[in-house]
């Protein structure tokens, strides 16, 4: 049973359980960071049930906790950005585990892509970092979330160029670009064929539309590959896709 209200014993810790489940923005499991903080496990639930009940923690994935949205109400002005990535770092690093590769978690920003999160299992040399913006048309998370734009905003981002070759196999001919949004459209995937660098090679699908367009990818770095190696992982990655929507519709309520 979840007590109505906290002894004022118990202040400090639960407000430095709940600035540090904010400042990890879920990378942690709330084990970890419970036994960070110095709480027992019987007692950091405890607090995390309270905190719960009046929205200031929800849950993420198993064994994860993010910050709830009566934050927001108290002056905490999280972004979609912010949460999504919170909900979803966990389940990419499990994706990252699982494919050895580099998870991005993307969303479209004035045509441009902005990548919210990177995972790795592994340390990877990928040049990519979180915050960074690449360009739409020649990145995979880039064209997956160009695919859904509605007509008319299309039409006038591939009336915006010129789209500039980065690689040889850069897309840059507005004409070819739409023929492959709609192959994208079609099918549920875009790829990145070494089209930002000679070396890399991304796989990715969208996730949700609203209130943010958000896609994710693996990305792989290697000489001598194509993007067609990355085929048999997506599977994988529609699969961790539609784990992470339910969840992503939880977070991402709008606040009114």
């Amino acid at each position: 049973m979840v007590p109505d209200s906290l002894p004022m014993a118990s202040l400090d810790k639960s407000i430095s359980l709940l600035m540090a489940v904010v400042k990890d923005s879920g990378r942690r499991p709330f084990s970890a960071i419970s036994a960070e903080v110095g709480l027992p496990a019987p007692t950091a639930y405890r607090i995390a049930a309270a905190l719960k009940k009046r929205g200031l923690l929800m849950n993420g994935q198993r064994g994860y906790y993010v910050a709830g949205r009566t934050l927001h109400d108290l002056g905490w002005r999280a972004s979609a950005k912010e949460v999504a990535t919170a909900a979803c770092r966990p389940v990419l690093r499990e994706l990252s585990r699982q494919t050895d590769a580099t998870i991005h978690l993307g969303v479209l920003e004035d045509d441009m892509v902005t990548y919210i999160a990177k995972v790795s299992v592994t340390e990877d040399d990928l040049f990519t970092r979180e915050g960074m913006q690449l360009e739409a048309y020649c990145s995979a998370i880039g064209k997956m979330l160009l695919s859904g734009l509605p007509d008319a905003v299309l039409q006038r981002y591939l009336a915006s160029g010129p789209f500039y070759k980065l690689t040889d196999n850069t897309i840059a001919d507005p004409t070819r670009l739409t023929r492959e949004l709609c192959r994208i459209k079609k099918d549920g995937f875009a790829i990145d064929d070494a089209e930002v660098d000679p070396d890399l090679h991304c796989l990715a699908v969208r996730l949700v539309e609203e209130p943010i367009p958000l896609a994710m990818s693996i990305a792989y770095r290697r000489g001598g590959s194509n993007a067609a190696d990355l085929l048999p992982h997506l599977a994988k990655l529609r699969k961790c896709a539609q784990t992470l929507r339910p969840l992503l519709s939880r977070c991402l309520v709008p606040i009114e």
